[in-house]
């Protein structure tokens, strides 16, 4: 992520919640047989991007569960009432800052982690 005092564009994903409420626990394996469980209302595709939109970022096409979001540093900081430095304990941005309206139809928004391969850090 961007160092404090950048506004250096930054994209993350906006994992969003089934209809039914069905939530992600990390230990299900979304697959072709489940994934009409998993995928999202088309309503709170629309709140969600124009939510989003309506704050500057650029969005993508839901893919499956998620989309993208696009912006500069700022915008992710206002939006979501966080600092962001390149030391960030975590990849998932906080959602109190987001309607509730919103929020409720939103699993998490979080950044791709960096590849875990290329030189080791000395």
């Amino acid at each position: 992520m961007a160092e404090i005092g950048t506004d250096r564009p930054l994209a993350a994903e906006v994992i969003l919640r089934s209809p039914g409420g069905q939530r992600l626990s990390g230990q299900e394996r979304i697959t072709s047989a489940n994934v009409a469980a998993y995928l999202p209302d088309p309503a709170a595709v629309s709140a969600a991007t124009e939510f989003f939109r309506d704050r500057g970022f650029g969005t993508t096409e839901r893919r499956g569960i998620s989309f993208t979001i696009t912006g500069p540093q700022s915008h992710f900081e206002r939006t979501f009432g966080t600092r962001l430095t390149g030391e960030a304990s975590t990849l998932e941005l906080p959602l109190d800052q987001i309607p509730a309206t919103v929020k409720d139809v939103i699993e998490a928004v979080t950044f791709t982690p960096p590849p875990d391969y290329g030189p080791a850090k000395v």
